[in-house]
């Protein structure tokens, strides 16, 4: 969950950068972003509810969501070309699928729900 608000958070950065809010609010800022922190939101709700102690799945995951910022702060900032704003949501929305079913594919079938782990 900590990775999902690293990740979000470069991933907000880069969609400011490229809009140039100039001075505003942090609330502000942070609900004018919230298209490029949605995915990591999403995820990391998710993946609280199927965490798995197994530390080459979760590696998977980190890399699968590393891949995933990496290529959506490339996308944000214009160095895989220049988006148009629903080409990126289009990108944000893959981020969101893929992260959610990389949560659900690399997950051994528990659930820490309510701290309560079963198997």
């Amino acid at each position: 969950m900590v990775a999902n608000l690293v990740a979000g958070s470069f991933s907000m950065l880069a969609f400011l950068y490229r809009i140039n809010p100039g001075r505003m609010h942090a609330t502000t800022l942070i609900i004018i972003a919230a298209p490029a922190l949605f995915p990591y939101l999403v995820a990391a709700a998710f993946s609280w509810q199927v965490m798995t102690p197994n530390r080459v799945r979760l590696a998977l995951y980190l890399l699968v969501l590393l891949g995933g910022t990496v290529f959506g702060v490339l996308a944000t900032t214009g160095a895989l070309g220049r988006l148009s704003g629903f080409a990126l949501l289009g990108v944000y929305g893959a981020q969101l699928v893929v992260y959610v079913l990389a949560g659900a594919v690399l997950s051994d079938g528990t659930s820490s729900r309510n701290g309560v782990g079963k198997r």
